[in-house]
């Protein structure tokens, strides 16, 4: 089963998944790229399967920053239209 979401609470890998089970996305002008969190290693980047994951992806960790505004753009678009 294949699954998108944009909740970070489900990067929970000690009760939900295995780093091997979650993957990321991103997409620049040219390409998208698709990697898994089974790639950032605690030698490499010093993240364990005891690591706070959601943290970490919100330091932008694992590759893309998070978009904290992307709901107040959404939210003023809406207004404007």
């Amino acid at each position: 089963m294949i699954a998108t979401v944009h909740d970070v609470s489900l990067l929970d890998c000690q009760t939900l998944f295995r780093k091997e089970q979650i993957w990321f996305t991103h997409k620049d002008r040219e390409n998208a790229y698709l990697y898994s969190l089974a790639e950032f290693t605690a030698e490499r980047n010093g993240v364990r399967d005891t690591s706070d994951l959601i943290e970490k992806y919100r330091k932008g960790m694992f590759g893309v920053l998070p978009e904290p505004e992307l709901f107040q753009t959404l939210l003023e678009v809406k207004g404007h239209g």
